[in-house]
């Protein structure tokens, strides 16, 4: 038997091994702290959330504490805001970080190991078999599953304090109790961090049973036996848990309402396909301990499974479960560690479905643990003796060698969305959810083309992902396709009528169709379900701008940076308002205040220098937005920014080299390769214009300001073929682009094609109806098609919008002398 000894004899060599596995994990995770923010629940945790951004404040705390989301893990969100305190927008201190907490529960795991069970280098090998295994990457390298290394290492505290508890309590000292209050505060601190460790008391039974031997019923009688202090009632052990299963209760409760209400319950099965994803994700879970290659941020769900799969699975469990109740007294570890890991994956097992995923590699992080102890104390039992012990040792390292190499390279996966998805999808197959979020992925970097393929392929699998009916909707709005988006956003409220992205995208598209009255009400829905949805404060109050009430408009913008008084969007909004309005000393005194709370904030200067730019002060804004890219010189936005602004200021040159620092990261960027084009073909560069554009149009397929240009460049040259051929491909991209219509309405009207230019003037009216241009423009082509009535018509339109449009007051009176 392995006796639990009361005091380690080498108490050195314990803290030398515990340090050697913090040191260790600290390396081997160094490879994480270089990667930046995923946008993958990254953004809206931490990038986009004023609650965390406010700092510790009395606003944030509570917010920590009852603030709504689809987790309640209120001390993670305190870690969260110091955090942001330290290192604001920095990722490097966020996931440096997360891996001090992993690093921590390495060291843990040893030591409550080897105080339990007395096997010094068993417990060490577990301790860095767990911390080094590439299964920890996804809670590790992903800043968002922070709630994973915090509640773990809480955990652990909670057996530690319990195993002393438990020492105590047979010695009948008097400080037992202190213990037993210390393992109480720990695991409320666990549940706080993570509801899911809501297993963790029938953890603590185990531990009774083995090594600890507090149940009457756990003893042998061999001669082996090392002397074990008299066992205890069992009623009383159990009343014993009462407290923890309360608060065990309590969170469990709290979890299932909070992520009722974020909606993470999102696929409707029915309970016999959930029970057999249950089952067969137990074998999925061992295979990827023992094989853990081609592990995936998402897993897709079957919805059912084959019932081969679900009996062989079945039986598998059974088979384990009958091997671990035989032995449960010659090898008691066996038992203890099976349902230790049975016990700690079932919140996490499916039966309750939480996300998309049939399995997820976050839940192994400590359910394993207790699969690790079965197997590593039943190989100590078995192992040869006479094996020499740097045999042992050679095969230990070799394992662990492995194992650190396979997880140096697993973080790869992480360092950015495009790798993550990209990847999910290479080793998943008919991964609608993979396809979906690479396709909003691509969206978010203006990769249109891609974002179009992978969420067709991902409706093509799932014709009701939502994320792949949302991005659709995004791609259509920026190609300018309209009709498509507003239909697009439609389809993603019907699917999640909670859905505000979609709400407020649909609400702003509406506005630019002047269906004002819908909009407006999709404006109030989304701000009574979500107060604090800035954007949809911002349209509500352009909306109230455009219909003149500017006092209103105002209210709007006060009263939603009062109740967020840390969101940029906000801020930077309601300060171009106010000085739009004459209020300029109220406007500067709100980014001044801000500045001061976080002087270095790369977003709140991006947002200071936005605010410059907006109100006019270009010269002002580069200063903010130099400062940005001091403090972040590899975030190719901040270069894009000093880009523009240096373009509008004349400063060509400048502008330029700032655009091929951003290019030179990203080929992709089509927008800036198409604001380099536009300054190459401004500075008469033709075919460094069209190379650009190409680039652009490489990029982003469907990019119509960049194929009306080359056509525009193509005609220049006197290719009228290539020419037309471009119009036509940049207006059937972009049919519902108003600017557009009008360009090409005037290059037919210089080529003297009045009658095939008037269709296109009047469509611009009616997508533009406030371009003077475009009415002005149309009143010609009416006048010269000897349509005078309409012609005259369509010239007042264009001076109730611009009274000193050029000459055109002249040739309207005129027209109405000769009517006269």
């Amino acid at each position: 038997m392995i006796p639990m000894p009361a005091r380690s004899p080498t108490p050195l060599r314990t803290v030398l091994i515990a340090l050697a596995l913090v040191l260790g994990t600290l390396l081997l995770f160094s490879r994480s702290a270089g990667y930046g923010f995923l946008k993958y629940d990254d953004q809206r945790y931490i990038l986009d959330n004023p609650h965390v951004q406010t700092g510790f404040s009395a606003e944030g705390l509570r917010w920590a504490f009852t603030g709504h989301a689809d987790i309640w893990n209120p001390l993670v969100r305190i870690t969260q805001i110091l955090d942001w305190n330290l290192f604001a927008d920095a990722a490097t201190g966020h996931h440096v970080h997360n891996i001090l907490w992993h690093a921590l529960s390495a060291a843990l795991v040893f030591l409550l190991l080897r105080r339990l069970t007395g096997a010094f280098w068993t417990s060490a090998l577990c301790a860095a078999v767990f911390a080094w295994h590439p299964l920890r990457v996804e809670s590790v390298s992903w800043i968002s599953e922070r709630k994973d290394v915090v509640s773990v290492a809480f955990g652990l505290l909670t057996l530690l304090a319990y195993a002393s508890y438990a020492r105590r309590r047979a010695s009948l000292a008097p400080a037992a109790w202190r213990f037993y209050a210390l393992t109480l505060a720990a695991y409320a601190a666990a549940l706080l961090s993570k509801p899911s460790m809501v297993a963790l008391p029938g953890v603590l039974l185990l531990l009774d049973f083995w090594p600890l031997r507090r149940f009457a019923f756990a003893r042998v009688t061999v001669s082996a036996a090392p002397v074990l202090p008299a066992p205890e009632r069992t009623i009383p052990l159990l009343l014993e848990k009462l407290p923890f299963v309360l608060l065990a209760a309590a969170a469990s409760l709290v979890a299932i309402l909070t992520q009722t209400a974020a909606g993470d319950f999102v696929l409707d099965l029915p309970l016999g396909a959930r029970l057999a994803n249950a089952a067969v994700s137990i074998p999925r879970y061992l295979g990827t301990f023992f094989w853990p290659f081609d592990l995936s941020v998402a897993y897709p769900h079957p919805g059912t499974w084959p019932l081969r799969a679900v009996a062989a699975a079945a039986a598998f469990v059974l088979a384990v479960s009958a091997l671990a109740w035989r032995t449960r007294r010659s090898m008691p570890w066996l038992a203890v560690g099976w349902l230790w890991f049975l016990g700690t994956l079932a919140p996490m097992i499916g039966i309750l479905q939480v996300g998309f995923q049939s399995i997820a590699d976050r839940y192994t992080y400590f359910p394993l643990l207790g699969w690790q102890i079965a197997l590593l104390w039943t190989l100590r039992e078995f192992a040869p003796r006479q094996v020499p012990r740097w045999a042992l040792a050679t095969a230990a390292a070799l394992v662990l060698g492995a194992l650190a190499a396979r997880t140096w390279d697993q973080q790869s996966r992480w360092s950015s969305d495009t790798a993550l998805f990209t990847h999910a999808c290479a080793v998943t197959d008919n991964n609608a959810t993979a396809l979906a979020f690479l396709a909003y992925t691509d969206c978010s970097f203006a990769r249109l083309k891609e974002a179009r393929t992978h969420a067709q392929a991902a409706r093509a699998i799932d014709p009701k992902n939502h994320t792949a009916v949302h991005t659709l909707a995004l791609v259509d709005m920026a190609e300018n396709r309209l009709d498509d988006a507003i239909a697009g956003f439609r389809t993603a409220l019907a699917l999640k009528p909670d859905d505000n992205d979609s709400a407020c995208a649909l609400a702003n598209l509406l506005c630019a169709r002047n269906s004002h009255d819908e909009a407006e009400r999709l404006y109030r829905a989304i701000i009574r379900s979500r107060p604090r949805y800035a954007s949809a404060y911002i349209g509500l109050s352009k909306l109230e701008y455009s219909r003149g009430n500017r006092e209103t408009a105002a209210t709007i913008l006060a009263d939603a940076l009062a109740a967020n008084p840390d969101d940029l969007q906000l801020l930077a909004q309601h300060a171009t308002f106010l000085r739009n309005v004459g209020r300029a000393i109220e406007a500067d005194a709100l980014f001044e205040h801000a500045l001061r709370r976080q002087p270095r904030s790369a977003l709140l200067l991006q947002a200071h220098s936005a605010y410059l730019a907006a109100t006019g002060r270009t010269e002002e804004a580069l200063d903010p937005i130099g400062r940005a890219i001091v403090l972040e010189p590899a975030v190719a936005p901040l270069h894009a920014d000093r880009g523009q602004l240096l373009e509008r200021l004349g400063r060509d040159e400048e502008a330029l080299a700032e655009y091929a620092i951003v290019l030179g990261r990203d080929s992709t960027a089509a927008g800036v390769a198409f604001h380099a084009a536009e300054l190459e073909q401004k500075r008469g560069n033709s075919a460094k214009a069209a190379a650009l554009y190409r680039q652009a149009i490489a990029s982003q397929p469907n990019l119509a300001p960049a194929l009306f240009a080359l056509a525009q460049i193509a005609e220049k040259a006197g290719d009228i073929a290539t020419a037309d051929a471009g119009f036509a491909r940049a207006l059937a991209a972009a049919p519902d682009d108003g600017m557009l219509q009008r360009l090409y309405a005037e290059t037919l009207a210089r080529r003297r094609q009045f009658a095939a230019a008037l269709p296109h003037y009047r469509r611009a009216t009616e997508l533009a109806p406030t371009d003077a241009g475009a009415h002005a423009g149309y009143g010609y082509m009416l006048f010269l098609n000897d349509r005078r009535d309409e012609a005259l018509a369509a010239w007042e339109a264009a001076l109730r919008i611009q009274p000193d449009f050029p000459g055109l007051r002249e040739r309207v009176e005129r027209l109405r002398s000769a009517q006269r």
